[in-house]
């Protein structure tokens, strides 16, 4: 059997439910997929490696990226590339893209080096009633701000936000009210073909999807104009990735990109029952492909 490593953080040894669907799929591929934990050497004889719940990235995020580095020097196949994946730990891809003609949630880069405090912070509140501040390194919602008045940030939160912005900068875009009323899509690729897609919706009392929030997802199937969009965004930014997840909202009377992820995206497996088993597919294709130019 083929050893497959799935990277994972410390305080998931065994990965996330949706790691564990595809295990059983996996072995019928002839393939045995172990957890490694990324901030420890990995085991010997793997014969591949794949990112997945490696999660706690942004609290350490130097020795990730050096990690990510390392990869580079690895004999066995990695997914996604790690320079695809350097690229996508910082969100100024939203710029990139925004650059490249695809409509995303307006974006605003405040560099580290800019000033940036209550008084810009109300100057750009004259432009849109309401805001969402946040580092261009993060994740699940970490330092993520809702504001409709400098006053509702409070001291503590202005340290984590200048300590963010210190790092890599800061993103500040308009809040979208369809995140509560319609929800957020969530679009899953495999080897660059569209999977499946949930509909994720934020409770009642807050603003952020993710399910720490009380945020809930649905499988669904996504818009044929939504998909289109997905497509040609992993067509350019992701056409050699095992896996991508393209995040999108209607704004302004058009779909517009929120992120694509391409380190550790969830892929909501379990909201579609034939989706494990393509996952599974996707792998061993990717592995007949690699192994051998590897070996070459």
């Amino acid at each position: 059997m083929l050893r497959l490593g799935l990277a994972t953080a410390p305080y998931l040894p065994q990965g996330v439910p949706d790691d564990q669907l595809v295990l059983p799929y996996l072995a019928q591929h002839g393939i045995e997929a172990v957890f490694v934990n990324w901030a420890e050497p990995l085991p010997a004889e793997l014969d591949a490696l794949i990112m997945r719940s490696t999660w706690s990235y942004f609290e350490i995020f130097e020795a990730f990226a050096a990690w990510i580095e390392q990869l580079k020097t690895l004999r066995i196949p990695v997914a996604n590339p790690p320079a695809r994946m350097q690229q996508n730990l910082s969100k100024r891809y939203l710029l990139e893209l925004q650059a490249a003609g695809f409509a995303t949630v307006p974006t605003r880069l405040i560099d580290a080096d800019a000033p940036f405090g209550p008084a810009q912070l109300a100057q750009a509140l004259d432009h849109a009633p309401e805001l969402v501040l946040k580092p261009v390194i993060s994740a699940a919602g970490h330092a993520t701000y809702r504001v409709r008045d400098p006053d509702d940030l409070k001291p503590d939160d202005w340290c984590l936000l200048r300590q963010a912005q210190a790092r890599d900068g800061l993103l500040l875009q308009p809040f979208v009210p369809q995140i509560q009323s319609q929800g957020e899509w969530s679009l899953v690729f495999f080897g660059g073909h569209y999977s499946h897609a949930v509909n994720k919706r934020a409770a009642a009392d807050q603003f952020l999807i993710h399910e720490e929030y009380g945020g809930q997802s649905t499988g669904q199937s996504a818009p044929a104009d939504l998909q289109s969009l997905a497509e040609a965004v992993v067509a350019r930014f992701a056409p050699d990735c095992l896996y991508a997840r393209v995040d999108a909202i209607w704004h302004q009377e058009q779909w517009q990109v929120m992120e694509l992820e391409l380190i550790e995206p969830a892929l909501y497996l379990a909201q579609d029952p034939a989706a494990p088993a393509r996952w599974a597919e996707a792998i061993a294709r990717w592995l007949a492909a690699e192994r051998p130019q590897r070996a070459a």
